[in-house]
């Protein structure tokens, strides 16, 4: 993998192991795909910082904002992040700002012992188990590409209400084990297009421009 930071003279060009190339050696249609590569991933990463800047001015402006409505019932604001959520509308309804923040969940070393409970319960239920459940427990439990669990398969397995002991002490396991990895607030503008229509997302996501 080449080192992104390498200084590279002038006139050459690293190749993906590192090694340094002639520019007059390499193939014309590989220096153009080259520099396409490199300028539109020059121009992702100024745009990321622009929409950046946008969401630290706008978080800004409406902490701002929520001081002076605070001052007007004669309460100091306190700022706390990641908490809640929040509406803010135009005088005419046709716009609004929403705030709001999502929890990433993940569990504890008591995940694998619930899990371990369940196995046990797969094992005396071999008789008579469902296929569809067998396949939604595998499911639940697999790991991604970044070795995570599915928390959502998971505590969703969890409210499958099951008449059996190991079963119940299972999901009191999985219920305790969750914790909050991190918290991350979102801002989002909506803005309606025609009369009597629901105000549409602002998209600032590439897949959805």
């Amino acid at each position: 993998m080449t080192d992104t930071k390498q200084t590279v003279p002038a006139g050459y060009r690293a190749d993906d192991k590192g090694r340094l190339v002639l520019e007059k050696n390499i193939r014309p249609i590989d220096l153009i795909r080259d520099d396409l590569v490199n300028n539109i991933i020059a121009r992702a990463k100024a745009t990321r910082e622009v929409i950046a800047d946008f969401r630290r001015k706008a978080e800004a402006d409406v902490e701002a904002f929520l001081k002076l409505a605070a001052e007007e019932h004669g309460v100091e604001f306190k700022a706390v992040k990641g908490k809640g959520n929040l509406t803010l509308k135009s005088f005419d309804g046709n716009r609004k700002i929403i705030l709001d923040s999502a929890r990433r969940l993940d569990f504890d070393e008591k995940i694998h012992i619930a899990k371990q409970l369940i196995d046990e319960c797969i094992i005396d239920w071999s008789e008579g188990i469902n296929d569809n459940l067998r396949t939604l427990i595998d499911q639940a439990f697999e790991l991604d590409q970044s070795g995570k669990m599915d928390v959502r398969a998971i505590l969703h397995l969890s409210r499958l209400n099951i008449d059996d002991e190991k079963w119940r002490k299972a999901v009191a396991l999985i219920r305790d084990s969750v914790t909050t990895e991190s918290t991350k607030s979102y801002i989002r503008c909506y803005e309606r297009e025609k009369e009597g229509e629901e105000p549409s997302l602002i998209a600032l996501d590439l897949a959805t421009v």
